[in-house]
């Protein structure tokens, strides 16, 4: 199955995203040093085909070099004038400041194509509510050194010398609350470490990079910005052994294009593990699947319901009830997997510290397991039996046979082992 990007699937996508739980981890570094600042990102995402952009410099606007994720929005990029900026997501604020609407890709690109100071960018903000960022906040700094941690209702400056960002508002996470072991990691590596250098900015990277054990899924590239020269040093799939360096002025000379980063590199076998497993996150044809099974089984469900109201006086009725109560719950499970990409990744059953429905439902898939052989036995008996009507068979033997595929798709992403 390859990943494509039809209308189908783009609008199955924006579904999804109406209510998506993000759940992408980073890190983020600067350290100014002797009149020289060095940045470094960690991407820890699961978008699997991550490219740089090229958009060079025309009239009025300043050329940029992006990072990320094209289809959705970029994750980072920095601009001719020694601009960088970086994307978090962190858990949701409720908070929706006043100002103008906008659309971030647009609010972004006008960012890097005009500002070349994080006070030219609080200015570009002023007019902005920043409710896109109430699931996200955006980290950057200037050649100067300064930076600007950009939440929903906050805007934080600073000009540290040393400064390390995961996944947390630091506007109400006290440091000694940060959840992130990576967060540790970075400061504690950092803490006697004051040289603006390609050596220091690797090596924290390095240490704050994430590899998973069941897929060695983690950190899927690390830029690394020298914002004095211009250069983009760029690691691949938590391999620090091979590096890219690319020179902003030149590569913009080349003209507006986009490449993908895994085409830098020689092959990596941890990466063509993950590029070629598919979940409803970048396939259309399992995320169609799992849509259409959620309707269905809701259908079904107020069918099985309909029908035990009347004919619950009959033998055997509290089957129907039992099935339309299977169906709800397994419908409901369905749309949790749909919000939260992590599922897909962690061994199972799966444990989410912020959804303890989502924690006890990731039991499900064995349960269905367990339960399928019965099932199948009442399909049987209620072909040969003139018990049960024939729609009411015909929506059992369908039922059961969207059971079965969502068993081999449970089974495909690891949901009916217990580790």
């Amino acid at each position: 199955m390859t990943p494509t990007h039809t209308p189908q699937r783009m609008a199955l996508s924006f579904l999804l995203l109406l209510c998506v739980q993000v759940s992408f981890a980073c890190s983020a570094f600067k350290i100014t040093a002797d009149g020289k600042t060095f940045v470094g990102n960690n991407e820890d995402a699961w978008r699997i085909n991550p490219k740089l952009w090229f958009v060079p410099a025309s009239p009025g606007k300043y050329g940029v070099v992006y990072v990320g994720a094209d289809d959705v929005m970029s994750q980072g990029g920095i601009n001719d004038k020694g601009l960088i900026y970086d994307g978090f997501s962190v858990m949701p604020k409720d908070d929706k400041p006043g100002g103008t609407d906008y659309a971030p890709k647009q609010l972004i690109r006008e960012i890097m194509e005009t500002c070349a100071t994080i006070a030219e960018v609080k200015e570009k903000l002023k007019p902005y509510n920043r409710y896109f960022f109430t699931q996200g906040m955006l980290f950057m700094v200037d050649r100067s050194g300064g930076y600007l941690v950009i939440e929903p209702d906050t805007i934080i400056e600073g000009n540290d010398a040393k400064y390390i960002l995961t996944n947390f508002c630091p506007s109400i996470t006290a440091e000694k609350d940060v959840p992130q072991k990576r967060y540790w990691r970075g400061k504690a590596f950092l803490q006697d470490r004051n040289n603006a250098n390609l050596a220091t900015a690797l090596g924290i990277m390095d240490t704050m990079s994430e590899c998973r054990p069941r897929f060695g899924d983690g950190t899927m590239y690390t830029s690394l910005y020298d914002l004095d020269s211009g250069n983009i040093h760029l690691y691949f799939y938590h391999d620090y052994t091979h590096k890219v360096k690319l020179n902003i002025a030149k590569e913009l000379a080349k003209g507006e294009r986009k490449v993908l980063v895994s085409s830098l590199f020689p092959r990596n076998e941890e990466y063509e593990k993950i590029r070629n497993y598919y979940t409803p996150f970048n396939d259309n044809k399992m995320l169609g699947t799992l849509l259409s099974s959620l309707a269905a089984l809701i259908l079904f469900a107020i069918f099985y319901l309909i029908s035990y109201i009347r004919t619950r006086q009959l033998s055997g009725a509290y089957i129907k009830l039992l099935l339309a109560v299977l169906n709800i719950v397994l419908a409901y499970y369905l749309w949790l997997i749909a919000r939260n990409e992590g599922v897909y990744y962690f061994p199972a059953p799966y444990n989410d510290g912020h959804n303890y429905v989502l924690t006890a439902l990731s039991y499900l898939p064995i349960l269905l397991a367990l339960a399928i052989v019965p099932i199948l036995v009442l399909c049987i008996r209620s072909i040969k039996s003139a018990t049960w009507s024939k729609l009411a068979v015909s929506t059992l033997v369908i039922n059961t046979v969207i059971y079965i595929v969502l068993l081999g798709l449970f089974g495909y992403w690891g949901f009916l082992v217990v580790i």
